[in-house]
């Protein structure tokens, strides 16, 4: 899958999270159709029928947002704190997420370039041009909400 489609689909997921985090209490219901109903009076030998349309109103359920079942928390990131153009550089994020769970980790170089996600925790990056950047780096598991952590990284030139 390339960077872009990676990038393209944890979007997607962000917003669908976003969306679904935000809440929306209850939904207001639709009408159906009218029903008609009709109620009959007499009075001194003389019957008047009289036909009145109530609606219907059907109870549509409200959306909840999902219920998260842990809490993911990032330990530490270890990488360099300066580097220099040109030169691949690596971070690793250590998180509590089990092995177990389906892990994600989210990063933006704050450098223009798309941002990541993967599933290996340990993330690379090439800086092109020198100056101070602010790296947000992010982890989320199915049972977690999205928990980022920043680290800033001096780019200088070679």
């Amino acid at each position: 899958m390339s960077t872009t489609a990676k990038w393209v689909a944890g979007v997607v997921v962000l917003l669908v999270l976003f969306f679904f985090m935000k809440g929306s209490g209850s939904t207001p219901a639709p009408m159906s159709e009218p029903v008609a109903t009709s109620t009959t009076q007499t009075v001194a030998g003389s019957t008047t029928t009289t036909t009145a349309q109530q609606p219907v109103v059907k109870k549509v359920p409200s959306v909840k947002a999902p219920v998260y079942t842990s809490v993911v928390k990032i330990i530490d990131i270890n990488g360099p704190s300066k580097a220099a153009v040109g030169i691949q550089n690596s971070w690793i994020v250590n998180s509590t997420s089990p092995a177990t769970e389906m892990t994600t980790y989210s990063v933006d170089w704050s450098d223009g370039s798309p941002a990541e996600i993967q599933e290996s925790n340990v993330l690379t990056h090439i800086y092109n041009k020198p100056g101070l950047y602010v790296i947000n780096f992010g982890v989320k598991n199915p049972h977690s909400k999205l928990v980022t952590e920043m680290k800033t990284v001096s780019v200088i030139a070679r």
